[in-house]
Parts: C-alpha cells; structure tokens; sequence
C-alpha cells in the first residue's frame, strides 16, 4: 500500500511540474531601453530598446499620453519574430511636437503566451523653450531727411535653424511700407543682406516702425527688433543736396515700355534721351520717343531729366546742341526735376585733345545753365578721369558709367550707371541701370531750375512749453507766463520758428502782458495767433501786485467778469479753481518780491 501512494505522489508531482512548464507566465522582457525625462518644448527625443520573448512577438506599442489618458500620439507594429527594435518606432514618437506639460510614456508587447505586459511605464514633462533668437550689431533710423537713404546692419543668431527673417518699415496703422521675408536655413543671418530691399528713401515725410522679426524652429516671429524712427520735410534752401539712393533708369528710342506702371513701381526716376547728333551727316535729330516717354514718366509719378547725345567736336557744336536740347523743352511745356546731361562717348570726342573735350563740355553745360537749368556731364570713368579737366566742371554734376560691382571713380559724382543689362517689369529688352545719390529734385524745384518757379522758403512756428508756461489749444492762449519778459525774451524762451514775421501787439512799455497777442506770418499770410496770459496779471498792466488780488476776490464774490486769458492769469496757485486762496498766493508772492 505504501508502494502505491509512494507511486501516485510521485505521478501527481510530475504532472504538477509538467503543468508548470507548459503554462508559465510569458517572457517578454525590455533591455537596454531609454526614456525622457524633461523635454524643451520643440525638442526631439529618440526611442531605444529591444523588446525580446522565447515566443514570437505578436505587436508591440509605443505611446504617449497626458495625464488624463489622452493619447497624444501611438505606434502599434507587428513584428511576428522574438525581438524587435524600438528604435524602429523613433519615426512615429513625435516628441517635438508635445506642448509643455506632463506626460507618461509607455511600452506594451504581446506574444503568443501573453497580450498587453506593459514592458514600461515613466513620467516626464515637457518645458517651455526660451527663443534662443538674438540680434546683435543691429542699427536703426531714428530721424532723417525725406529722400535720404539708411544702410541697416546686424547678425540674427540661433542655436536653432532659421526659418525666416522678415524686416520693413511700417506706418501707424501697421501697414507695410516696405519689408522683406527670406528663409536662411541656417544658424546665422547679416542683416546688410537685405539692405537693397530697405527702401527708406522713399518714404515720405511721416512716423514709422523699423521692425525685425525671425522665425527659428521653436520659435515663431519673435520681434527681436521694433524702433520708431520720423522722416522730416526736406529743407528749403540752396546748399547742398540731401543724400539719396534711387533706382534710376535711362531709356530711349531703343528700349520699348510695354507697362508703365509695373516699370515706376521698381524705379525713382528716368533720364530720357532728347536727342543725337549722327556721327555720319552729323545732323542733329530728336529722338522720337522723348515726347511720349516723357508724358508716361510724369503721369507715374517719377523723377525725370534728360541727355543729348553729343558728337560735338567743337565748342560751336556743343553750343548748338545745347540751344537743340532748350527748344524742345520749351516746345514740349517740360519741367525736369533732374539734370540736363550732355553724353559724352564718342570715339571722335575720345580722340580730341583733353583742353578741346572739356571746352565742349564747358560751352554745352553753361548754355543749358544761363538758361536757367542745372547741367551735367554723361561720361564713362576713364573718359572724366583722362579726356576732361573735370576739375573745372565742378559747378556741374557728373553720371559716370562703369559696368562694375563698383564706381572706381575718385572724383565728385551723383549717379552712377552700373550695367547696361538691367531688366524691369514693363520693359523689353535691356534697360540701363543707374544709382541717384544726389536729392537733385529738391535743389532744382527750390532754386527755380528747369522751368520750376523758385519756392518761397518753408515758414513754420510751434510754442516751446516749459515748466508752467503751457497752451490752451482751444482758446489759443499761451498761459503760466511768468512777469517782466520783454517780447524778444518771450520769442526766445517760448516759440519756434522759422522763415516767419512775429508781431506782438498790446505789449505794455515793451514788455507782455496778459493780453498780449502774438502772431506769426509768412510772406502770405498769418500761420499762427496766441493770446498771452502772464501768471497773476489780472488787470493786463504787465504787473503782479495788490491790485491783481483784490481783482480775483471781486471775481470770487460775483462782481468782476474775467475773460479766459484773465481766469487762466487769476488761477495763480494753478489748481484749474477760483477762489480766495489764490489771492492770498498771489499776496504771498507780490509780499516775497517787496522784501528782495
């Protein structure tokens, strides 16, 4: 009998090991795996690990979710071999795109004995990133003349790729005036390279915002730059003229315009060919586009001056081509804001002698100035250097042609033609292209040059406000003045102007008084009008005493009238109310002034 149970115990356990080895729990397991910790927000982050088993592996998934279970994203793969790589899922796991928060990041497999054994569970968090955009070496505008040109500099840094840098000019409301968005894809970008586009010489007189915003692969249009700047009037006067940098095209008979308005919008201004002289009958004859060329530029908008293109070989020749060049103008009602040339390039004109070039340079230009217009010589840089005393034409302006990444020439110029295979939209063919330096514009219409009547000098006039001296716009008073400053004290302590006449009139024993009005008037007519009201001078007799007090308590009880010159002057302790203290100030004052 105890064989026997010996035997069945025996039998029992052998089962109870062979049911053990047959339905073991599953051997999935996850080696050598990684996982976040802390994210910067925009970061990736690459998956590792090798799930194995001893039995096929059914799937494997990667996953992330908030902490509210949201999947944000997953990847489920089916590999049906006893290891896969996680690293093969590193596609799918979009970290980067993960905003700051908390987040758990798990891996679960399968295979034939076991589904869904979370092989890794951990927690980590995403961080916001700080832009790591930086502008360095930046400049900016912050007042200038209309016309003038501004070169920006500055390097926009990233420890990250670049996607984009947008710069511009914009007005009050936001508009764009100018701006230019490039796409550098790479940690570094000069701002110099996008000066051409910086096209502050055209705006017009005004306020704007110089703005600079960059894109990097975190972060999106960080401004890394926003100034305000102003662009003032140009003055008026006869000196020298402001600094520009415009496109200026030269055109003629051969260049044919096929859309005006698309050519003006990328341009400043055109100079025109007039007219030639043949180099075989040497005839002068006009250039039959100039008319038609020149009612398009002006209906655009754009600045215009005009060449002839000389064979002269002799001052009598040049003279004769400079009366040519006056007629048509006159006959066409033309009024250029740019110079009149006279073009200089011919291989006859080469070969005179340096004396005979630049006396027909000579007798040409002061033919077109006693006239009454501004001249100027057309001529390559080795011709200005080598076939002209271009020392005695300095009271004319030079257009020098070198078809070169820059003008070599050392002397005084105002536009340059830097190549002669320019192309615009509008045009066909070729188009000569040229820099303006030189604000001719201004200079011409202000001197009364090229049929322009000369302008009278620009009147303007603005009250200095300073401590209590303050205006009233709507009643025109100027108020808080103190006592004792005689009109010339007061033109220099309080007003601003230019190009006006001041007149005063009831100022007492020179001196101004509550009551006192002051004007200013161009040749014209009157610009500007204040009342003045001096601070304690009631009574308008110039003086702060007794008298002025009793005044303001005879107000307080209702029996004076006071005009709003008068009130501003009563209100001495200059708390906006009328009452007695502000008798008991003045008393205080007018007794401090008896003592000293």
């Amino acid at each position: 009998m105890k064989r026997i149970l010996r035997t069945v115990c025996i039998f029992v356990a052998f089962v109870m090991a062979l049911g053990a080895i047959t339905f073991a729990a599953g051997t999935l397991t996850l080696k050598n795996a990684n996982y976040p910790t802390t994210i910067e927000q925009g970061h990736t982050f690459s998956v590792y690990g090798e799930v194995t088993s001893s039995y096929k592996i059914s799937s494997v998934t990667c996953r992330v979710t908030d902490t509210s279970g949201n999947v944000q994203f997953t990847r489920t793969v089916n590999p049906g071999a006893y290891s896969y790589s996680l690293h093969d899922l590193d596609y799918y796991m979009t970290f980067s795109k993960l905003k700051a928060g908390s987040y758990r990041y798990r891996v679960k497999a399968s295979d034939s004995q076991s589904s869904d054994v979370v092989l890794l569970d951990k927690s980590f968090s995403v961080v916001s990133s700080s832009p790591s955009l930086q502008l360095t070496g930046a400049n900016y505008p912050t007042s200038y003349v209309a016309g003038n040109t501004f070169s920006v500099k500055g390097t926009i840094t990233s420890s990250r790729i670049i996607k984009s840098v947008t710069a511009g000019a914009y007005d009050g409301s936001g508009k764009a005036m100018f701006s230019k968005t490039v796409y550098p894809e790479a940690y570094s970008y000069s701002l110099s390279s996008l000066d051409y586009y910086m096209t502050f010489s055209k705006l017009a007189a005004g306020s704007y915002r110089y703005v600079i915003k960059a894109t990097d692969t975190v972060s999106s249009d960080v401004k890394l730059l926003d100034k305000a700047f102003t662009v003032t009037e140009p003055s008026s006067g006869t000196g020298d003229m402001n600094s520009v940098k415009w496109d200026v095209a030269d055109i003629s008979y051969w260049n044919e315009i096929t859309s005006w308005s698309s050519f003006a919008k990328e341009i400043d201004g055109v100079i025109l060919r007039l007219g030639y002289r043949s180099t075989g009958r040497r005839t002068i004859s006009a250039d039959t586009t100039f008319s038609k060329y020149y009612t398009s530029a002006v209906a655009q908008g754009l600045h215009v001056g005009c060449y002839f293109f000389s064979n002269a070989l002799n001052t009598s020749e040049a003279v004769e081509e400079a009366k040519y060049v006056l007629k048509v103008l006159k006959d066409n009602k033309c009024k250029m804001d740019m110079p009149i040339y006279i073009d200089m390039e011919t291989d006859a004109q080469v070969n005179l002698t340096r004396r005979k070039a630049t006396d027909i340079a000579r007798a040409f230009c002061n033919e077109i100035k006693n006239n009454g217009y501004y001249p100027g010589v057309y001529c390559n840089t080795s011709f200005a250097r080598d076939e002209l005393y271009a020392s005695e034409l300095a009271d004319v302006t030079f257009w020098i042609a070198q078809y070169a990444a820059k003008c070599a020439y050392t002397g005084k110029y105002g536009m340059w033609q830097y190549s002669e295979y320019g192309s615009y939209p509008g045009t066909k063919g070729y188009v000569d292209k040229n820099y303006c330096y030189c604000d001719y514009p201004s200079y011409i219409k202000n001197n009364g040059l090229n049929g322009y009547p000369a302008q009278a000098p620009k009147a303007s006039f603005s009250v200095k406000t300073s401590g209590s001296v303050k205006t009233d716009t709507s009643a025109n008073i100027i108020y808080g003045v103190p006592e004792g400053l005689g009109t010339a004290e007061f033109s220099s302590a309080y007003l601003k102007y230019e190009n006006v006449k001041i007149t005063y009139t009831g100022a007492v024993n020179g001196k101004v008084a509550t009551g006192t009005a002051v004007s200013a008037a161009d040749s014209q007519k009157t610009i500007a009008s204040y009342t003045i009201s001096v601070r304690g001078d009631v009574n308008s007799d110039g003086a702060v005493n007794s008298t002025d007090a009793l005044s303001i308590l005879q107000a307080v009880v209702g029996g004076k009238a006071f005009n709003k010159a008068q009130q501003l002057a009563a209100d001495f302790d200059g708390n906006g109310s009328l009452n007695s203290n502000d008798a008991l100030a003045l008393m205080v004052y007018f007794n401090g002034k008896k003592r000293m």
